[in-house]
Order: C-alpha cells, then structure tokens, then sequence
C-alpha cells in the first residue's frame, strides 16, 4: 500500500540490466509489462476480492505475455504453479471458491494460447524444431555480481572480464545492483514472513538460470543441476533452450523485497 515503494519495485523490475541488455539483441525478452499484471491478479484471486474477476484478467494478461514472447510465458507459468502450490499448502479459508477461480484462469489461457501452443509443440516432435542449444547460455555465477559491460561507470573495466564468462555479453548480464540487494536483504529480514515464498522462488529461479552445469568465472564445478532434470521431465523447456534468462524472477524477487525494504526506511 506504500505508493513510493511500488513505483521502485517497478522501477528496479523494468530497468534491471538482465532486461536491458536485450534491446540490441532480442526485442521480444524485453516485453516484460504484462508479467506483474499476472502476478497481482493471482494474487487478488488467492485473496478472495473478486476472485473471478481477477482470474479472468489473469489469463488475459497470461495471453498476452504468451503472443509477446514464449520465454517469458513460460518463466510465468512455472511461478504461478508454485504460487497455487504455495496457496494451497497454507490457504484455509474459501479454497473452493479459489480453486474453481484459477481453474478460471487455466481455462481461459488455454482456450486463447492453445492453438499456437498445439502449433509449436507439433513442430517440435516434426524435428522442425532444432534441439541444440537448450545446455548453453547458462548463468555464470559471477554474472550476478559483476556489473554490465554498458555499465557508466565500470563498463570499460569489466568487459574483458565477460569473455572469460563463455558466452556473449546480453546473455551473461545478470546483475542485480549492491544498493538494491542490500534493500532486500533489509526488506526480507524485517518482512521475512510476508517475502518468504518470494525468497524462495528466487532461489528456485536462480539455480534453474545455472543450467545444467554450474560454473563460475567459466569454470564449470557441477553437472547435473536441477535445469538438467526438469528438461528431461519436461521437454517442452528445451524450446526455451537459454537457461540463464530464467533469472527473471530472481529480478522480481529482489524488486518486490527492496520495496518492502524502502517501506521500512
């Protein structure tokens, strides 16, 4: 309810660097604006205000982040069943009437996406869908605390340091900031009831962003990580193929943390 921290939630959303990054590169991974509609209307839906009526506009704004961009669509999709599951570990009251509201939603989105869907899905087990790739382009763990190449500051000096991350700069941007993760650091330790599902699933995004291979500073350490089991369990997600761009929700956790952070200050 604290209007001066939901405009630096959105602020800290729609300028991260993982998104910038993109505008030279891949237009369609910066059409991020319907994502936080989904988000809000799921959760006046598991609140019980209107519950219908914000499922309904749920799917509406699930289409469209579906025909603006694929990846994106399904980095929604994954979190909006943890957040059913969430709800449904913990709700007690009309969880029915919820539950029949979502249905709603899944109902709705699939009558409006289902075709293409079908469409795409069809190619794919045709073969006219290459299936290269979906192992590349994970997220270095040093990418998350290494500023931007177009940084203003420090984006001469780190460039180089981006060639030994094994892959190209857009792709390797995943930097958060040091003043937005310490207001969400602050903003979780003083909220960590309310943010805990949103400290969880950025954890559970982050670690699907490595891939299946975890490396740091071009080094891989690990194979087999959970990236790794979830496509072979859900070969739709080979179709996204860039593991590293599922740190969108590590974005939107740390936004929406700072700004319970800046509502503490």
């Amino acid at each position: 309810k604290d209007k001066r921290a939901a405009w630096l939630a959105g602020l800290i959303f729609t300028l991260a660097p993982r998104h910038i990054s993109h505008i030279y590169h891949h237009l369609n991974i910066i059409g991020i604006q319907f994502i936080p509609l989904v988000i809000l209307c799921l959760r006046r839906t598991w609140q019980g205000i209107r519950s219908y009526y914000f499922a309904v506009w749920a799917a509406v704004w699930l289409a469209l982040t579906f025909y603006t961009d694929f990846y994106n669509a399904l980095y929604i999709g994954l979190w909006a069943t943890l957040f059913v599951l969430w709800r449904l570990v913990w709700e007690r009251v009309d969880l029915k009437k919820k539950i029949l509201a979502t249905l709603v939603t899944v109902v709705v989105t699939a009558a409006v996406c289902g075709p293409l869907a079908y469409s795409m899905v069809q190619e794919k087990n045709s073969g006219g869908y290459p299936e290269w790739g979906w192992d590349l382009y994970g997220a270095d763990l040093a990418s998350f605390v290494l500023p931007p190449p177009y940084h203003w500051l420090v984006g001469e000096r780190v460039t180089p340091l981006y060639k030994r991350l094994g892959t190209n700069d857009w792709e390797a941007t995943h930097y958060v900031g040091v003043t937005v993760g310490l207001l969400a650091l602050y903003g979780w330790w003083r909220n960590r009831r309310d943010l805990n599902f949103w400290f969880g699933t950025g954890v559970f995004f982050t670690v699907l962003s490595f891939g299946p291979v975890l490396r740091i500073w071009g080094h891989a350490i690990g194979n087999y990580w959970p990236y790794y089991w979830l496509v072979q369990k859900v070969p739709i997600i080979q179709m996204a193929k860039t593991a590293g761009r599922f740190s969108i929700f590590l974005v939107a956790a740390l936004a929406i943390a700072a700004a319970f952070g800046v509502r503490e200050l």
